[in-house]
Formats: C-alpha cells, structure tokens, sequence
C-alpha cells in the first residue's frame, strides 16, 4: 500500500549556486493560458454512484425507511401473523387541513364533506386544524387530486413505530405535549372540546418528523384487498388517537386501530386523514 510523503521543508539553496531560471512575462502568460483553458475543458468527474443523492421527498413529506415487523403486534388479530415487509416511501408531515380540504372543494376535484356541529368544514377558525367529518371516499378524493393516495395500514405503522416504539414519539406515555383530552393533556382531564391546529404539539413527532400521529384525529388507511369494496367506511381501517381520547393513553399507542362502527356525526369528528405516496424514483 503507497504510503503518503510529507512535503520536505523547504530549503535554502547552496551557497554561491545560481539562482532558478526565471520565465519572461510572455512565457509565463501563455503557460497560464494553457493551464487554464486545460483545466475549464476537464470533464467533471461524478460522484461514485455509492454516494450519488437517494430519491427524496417532496418538503412537505417525511422519507419513511424500509421496514419489517407485524402490524399491530398487540392485538388479537396478529396471533400467528408473519411480519409485514414495508419499503420506503413518502407521508405527509402533517395532517389535511381544513382550509387545504375547502381549496379542493372550490377547485372541483372533492365532495362537500359534512357541515355543522363539531365538523370543521365551514365552521369559522378551523382552516389550520385537520378537516374532519370525511369518508374513506372523500379522503382518497382530496389525495389523488394532489397526485397522491391514502397509506396502508401497515405504511402508516412504519411511520408511527414500525414496532420499535409504543408511541409516535417513543416510549413515554402521552403528556401535555399531545392534542388529546386525558388526564395529563394541557387542559385537564375531559376539558378539551376541539381539535388543535397541526403540527403544534411538540412531543407528538417521529424521530423522522411526521407530526400528529398520536393524537388531534384518526387517520383513514386503505384496508387489505380492494378499496372499492362496499361499505368501505366500516371496512377501512382508522389509525391512531384522536382529541377526544380520555379513556387511557393505549389508545394512542403506535398498534391502536379502529374499524367498523364509523358514523359521520360521531366517529366522523374524530376522524381525518393524511396523504402518501411511493418514494420518487423507486423501481418496483
């Protein structure tokens, strides 16, 4: 293996030796000259492939890595179930808005969702607060107007815990930190009445950036065979906690989900969604 030499220090010459030749002006210049243009017609090398940039996510998405656990471990439905293989792919930072839901409304591409009572859309201070009061169906709607699609269940357990972690944000139980309604929530035990604004509660963030998975809404997630199946709002399964969880904090655990007995005024409320899509660039 070729050893790197210092530089030897530099060295007076001898005694009475001639000094180095100097070049004239004009040699100088033209030896410049040659230098230069040499070094501009250099192609640029490119970087090793093994350090070429990886496919990225748009700035309003998190890159979710490759992962393999059982979905929902804790529950009796994952007895005997092998783990599930999930690849790399991109999940907004944080939830639909309301006001992000109207702009799809005007535009044409989305159904009018429910209106009044706890329902955001139309309701007065609500734009920064997830839209509420959607179907399965108006949910996917509002993604693939924006050239997205809804997450599998298993797609949004990788991004909650991928079963490394008990919540969204590791493995404390939730705090004041978190937009939920039970005993240790900023505003008392029963005492909230609303969803928040998404992305304000500091301690309801993945270590990948991901904002409001255990708390403010349940998220819609595509259930396992088709999506086109009827009935889909009882067959779709909703993933994480919600603003209104007091009954304890395994509600808002990473494996906690929700299928069947949706009803729009009630579980409806509670319930909102975020978007995904395949990482840019992924072969199959």
């Amino acid at each position: 293996m070729a050893l790197a030499c210092a530089s030897p220090p530099n060295e007076a010459p001898p005694s009475g030796a001639d000094p180095a030749p100097r070049a004239s002006g004009t040699t100088a210049q033209r030896a410049g000259a040659v230098a230069s243009e040499a070094a501009a017609s250099a192609p640029t090398p490119s970087a090793p492939a093994s350090r070429r940039a990886e496919p990225d996510c748009p700035a309003d998405m998190a890159k979710i890595p490759d992962a393999s656990f059982v979905v929902a471990a804790d529950s009796p439905r994952a007895r005997d179930q092998a783990s599930t293989r999930v690849e790399a792919y991109c999940l907004d930072r944080t939830e639909v808005t309301t006001e992000s839901y109207v702009a799809c409304v005007t535009s044409g591409r989305c159904p009018e969702p429910l209106r009044g009572g706890s329902c955001t859309y139309e309701r007065a201070g609500t734009a920064k607060q997830p839209i509420n009061c959607v179907g399965f169906r108006a949910a996917q709607a509002y993604c693939e107007s924006r050239g997205t699609r809804l997450p599998t269940e298993a797609e949004w357990e990788s991004a909650a815990g991928r079963g490394v972690r008990a919540y969204p944000w590791g493995d404390d139980p939730p705090g004041k930190g978190v937009c939920w309604d039970g005993a240790e929530n900023a505003l008392g035990y029963g005492k909230r009445h609303d969803s928040c604004a998404v992305g304000t509660f500091a301690d309801d963030v993945t270590p990948e950036g991901v904002m409001d998975l255990g708390g403010n809404v349940t998220e819609w997630t595509v259930p396992e065979g088709s999506p086109e199946q009827r009935d889909i709002d009882q067959r779709a399964v909703r993933r994480g906690g919600t603003w209104g969880t007091k009954s304890g904090p395994y509600l808002l655990r990473t494996t906690s989900r929700r299928v069947g007995d949706y009803r729009p005024y009630e579980s409806g409320i509670f319930t909102g969604f975020r978007c995904a899509m395949d990482l840019p660039g992924r072969t199959p």
